[in-house]
């Protein structure tokens, strides 16, 4: 399978990987514990996706300097091949660059580069989700904790009251006496 085949292979299951789980950035607050749950899924398949879109990215700049090394030893074998009649920096670098070879697997690695990127955004944008849930946890927990102070206070008012109540009742009772 060449670069190409190989970067249009990755092509399809990235995209479809990309746009099912960018659906699910959204966080529903009626369900937290189903979203913290799901949220390491989500991830592991993000940052899968990316691992693979990474090492093509990385083959392919192995593969290109692969290719730009065999068209220089070509050329220095055979410089009359490539209609030079000597051989320097400047000529080597332009024969190189012009090369369908080189610039066919320069268009890939452009192409993987871009498509690397967008997966390393959404990769960005669930460590941003996972933070948000960590957020909305800790402000439901302490909300929790405040109503149950709330309680508490209440509670303890109402103990005060019924006290001074009955403190009041029995002074009643003693000077009635």
């Amino acid at each position: 399978m060449n670069l190409s085949d190989e970067f249009l292979a990755i092509v399809d299951t990235t995209k479809e990987t990309v746009s099912k789980t960018r659906s699910d950035l959204s966080i529903d607050g009626f369900s937290l514990e189903e979203e913290c749950a799901n949220q390491p899924v989500l991830y592991d398949i993000i940052a899968t996706e990316y691992s693979h879109i990474y090492c093509f990215v990385q083959r392919v700049k192995v593969q290109l300097e692969e290719i730009r090394a065999e068209i220089g030893q070509k050329i220095r074998i055979d410089p009359d091949a490539f209609g030079l009649s000597k051989i320097t920096e400047s000529s080597l670098n332009e024969l190189i660059t012009i090369d369908k070879d080189v610039v066919e697997t320069k268009r890939v690695l452009n192409d993987a580069i871009e498509l690397s990127m967008e997966v390393k955004g959404l990769l960005d944008a669930y460590e941003h989700r996972r933070s948000m849930l960590s957020n909305e946890v800790q402000l439901r927990l302490s909300g929790l904790g405040s109503k149950m102070s709330d309680v508490k206070t209440d509670n303890y008012e109402k103990k005060v009251e019924e006290k001074r109540r009955n403190i009041k009742k029995k002074r009643r009772g003693t000077t009635e006496g």
